[in-house]
């Protein structure tokens, strides 16, 4: 999807980074990738006022992006982090849950994978599934795990994520911290009760 920016020099300059996404009709307000600086509280509600005036103006709220991964608007914003967005389109009435993109991967599983704490935070308080799979069997608990978010694997476990799941080819959370070499990930798993002796397919251990 083309990414312009769509703010006069004195918003930018207050948003610091920021650029648009269309989503199908639905543009949508994203912080643009790489090192920023965080994104301020204001980013986030003029994203989320502008998001749902284009919803009360009419614009589908579940139509894809165009990419590869037909990605709804819903799944856009959690991969970026877009809270103000996200709140909108929820308080819209689109599930947490949302159908899965043609990865199987839901809203809830690319906040894990791009470690937006407050993204995850707010599709649980509104219901996401935290042990949703994807085509290979992993759910965002393994996704928290492989790049190393202690925060989201605390986050998930208080909302039910189950901490020792196996995914298609039976590696566990534990097993994918450890290879990503996350020590703190790891040990918030063993803490909790995770085996490091249990075998996966390719019968290796989570940990030597």
């Amino acid at each position: 999807s083309l990414c312009r920016r769509s703010f006069s020099a004195p918003r930018r300059a207050a948003t610091r980074h920021a650029c648009s996404l269309r989503c199908g009709a639905l543009q949508l307000f994203l912080p643009e990738t790489g090192p920023p600086p965080p994104v301020p509280p204001q980013f986030h509600r003029h994203a989320q006022s502008r998001v749902a005036a284009q919803i009360r103006a009419g614009a589908p709220i579940t139509s894809g992006d165009g990419a590869p991964y037909s990605a709804s608007a819903l799944h856009v914003a959690a991969r970026h982090g877009q809270v103000g967005a996200l709140a909108a389109l929820l308080r819209a009435g689109v599930s947490a849950n949302a159908s899965p993109d043609s990865t199987g991967m839901t809203p809830l599983h690319h906040t894990c994978e791009h470690a937006h704490v407050d993204a995850a935070t707010l599709l649980l308080s509104a219901g996401a599934d935290p042990n949703a799979r994807d085509v290979t069997g992993r759910t965002p608990v393994h996704l928290a795990a492989q790049f190393g978010a202690a925060a989201l694997l605390r986050l998930l476990a208080g909302a039910g994520g189950r901490l020792r799941a196996r995914d298609a080819i039976l590696d566990t959370p534990l097993h994918l911290a450890a290879m990503g070499g996350h020590g703190e990930a790891a040990q918030l798993l063993l803490d909790a009760g995770c085996r490091a002796d249990e075998l996966n397919r390719r019968l290796t251990p989570p940990a030597p």
